[in-house]
């Protein structure tokens, strides 16, 4: 006897199942738990992911090519296709059945295949969702349906229990680098948010608030991973996210699983979750307790720069400019210069003309640009800004305060550093 595609186990599927010794039951489901129907001592196969010589033979079949016999151009564009569809056997399937009609029509294989990835550049929606193809497969789904039933059985816990929100939470990660999300840039995000919520005036959705809660570990504040594990569970149980070990553990996802996942999500909250969040993260890391060598993996987790810069918000002016100080900071840190630059110097002239020129606030992008240029051995543009941070701050300030007396040592260190020890004991 045999279940197929058993992603829903609410129907009463344990009751039909054949008492006795003799035969074979087979379930085949996305739920892992639907091992727990056939009851203990059952036998659990897991389906891994094609690799990639798997799945260009699939290909290679659908349009009647031997991959032993293939041209090395062939082979390449083949590899080139099935990459791009993550090796997901539904996908490949379907991509060889459109490529397969173009083959009958009197195309090469390795032209259908070169128009495939050009129209999949263009239009991966429709391809993904269209049914036009679905009758030359085995299957009777598209790639849009695949995780269906899955998000279905999401929907249902969200509505259920408003602590655990896992299509929110898989919506967050849609916009992390895919292949490995660490579960260190959660604790990070937990250690800052707070401070960077009263920043930036943003209040967080409930269902977030207790992934990344704090709670108090013999006396020190902590990370209380509980909710994270708790909606991480029902991501795992689904197909929709794996586990991966390592320095830094955490989850890995299928790319075209989040490109399902991406279609729920409300682009504008999600935005505002996904910035939020990185930006607590980058705080953590350079006030909080972290590990150096984890920066360099936070990086392919931030905003690019220019969406970044460029996105329009409801932030409010000061508000928007915390967030690329903090984020500046961290690539700083690791000695990405022009990007650090870039967010300093947008911080800086968003600030100058929402706040004026000589306000404190303007005053500290002004200084951490001058970092940035000091940085990259850039002394006279690095002085210029210096003696302006530090003679607007003996302006406003008074010589004897705290920032401007900072001021005059960081010129002085510039000085020094150039080898004019004069002009530094001077400012000492």
């Amino acid at each position: 006897m045999i279940i197929d595609n058993a992603d829903k186990l609410d129907w009463g599927v344990k009751a039909i199942l054949p008492h006795g010794q003799a035969g074979f039951v087979i379930v085949t489901s996305q739920d892992s738990h639907a091992s727990q129907i056939l009851g203990r001592g059952s036998q659990v196969v897991r389906v891994e992911e094609m690799s990639v010589d798997e799945a260009r033979t699939l290909l290679l079949n659908a349009v009647s090519e031997d991959s032993r016999s293939a041209s090395a151009e062939l082979l390449s564009t083949t590899t080139d296709v099935v990459n791009t569809l993550d090796r997901l056997a539904l996908a490949v399937d379907l991509a060889g059945a459109r490529i397969a009609s173009d083959v009958d029509e009197g195309a090469k294989a390795h032209d259908a295949m070169q128009r495939y990835l050009a129209d999949f550049q263009h239009h991966q929606d429709r391809l993904l969702r269209s049914r036009e193809y679905v009758e030359a497969t085995e299957y009777d789904q598209t790639v849009w349906m695949v995780w269906e039933a899955s998000l279905a059985s999401l929907r249902e816990v969200k509505e259920r229990d408003t602590n655990v929100r896992p299509i929110d939470f898989l919506a967050l990660l849609t916009c992390l680098d895919r292949a490995n999300i660490q579960m260190e840039i959660f604790r990070l995000a937990s250690g800052g948010m707070h401070q960077i919520c009263m920043m930036t005036d943003t209040e967080l959705p409930s269902w977030l608030q207790g992934i990344l809660q704090r709670c108090m570990n013999d006396q020190d504040e902590q990370w209380d991973d509980y909710y994270y594990r708790e909606t991480i569970k029902l991501l795992v149980r689904f197909g929709l996210v794996r586990w991966t070990q390592g320095r830094w553990p955490g989850l890995t996802m299928h790319g075209l699983v989040q490109w399902r996942a991406a279609k729920e999500r409300d682009v504008e909250a999600c935005w505002q979750w996904y910035t939020t969040f990185c930006v607590a993260a980058c705080y953590h890391k350079k006030y909080g307790d972290s590990k150096a060598e984890f920066r360099r993996h936070m990086l392919v987790h931030l905003p690019p720069i220019e969406k970044l810069i460029g996105k329009e918000t409801e932030r409010r002016a000061d508000d928007q400019s915390w967030i690329w100080i903090s984020a500046g900071q961290v690539w700083q840190d690791e000695g990405r210069w022009k990007e650090s630059e870039e967010l300093f110097l947008a911080a800086r002239q968003w600030r100058a003309q929402e706040l004026g020129e000589e306000h404190p606030s303007t005053l500290t992008t002004m200084a951490n640009l001058a970092s940035t240029y000091r940085d990259q051995g850039r002394w006279k543009e690095a002085e210029e800004l210096k003696v302006k941070v530090m003679e607007a701050s003996s302006r406003t300030l008074g010589a004897e305060h705290a920032d401007t007396l900072t001021a005059m040592a960081n010129l002085a260190a510039t000085y020094r550093e150039q080898g004019r020890k004069k002009e530094a004991e001077e400012l000492e």
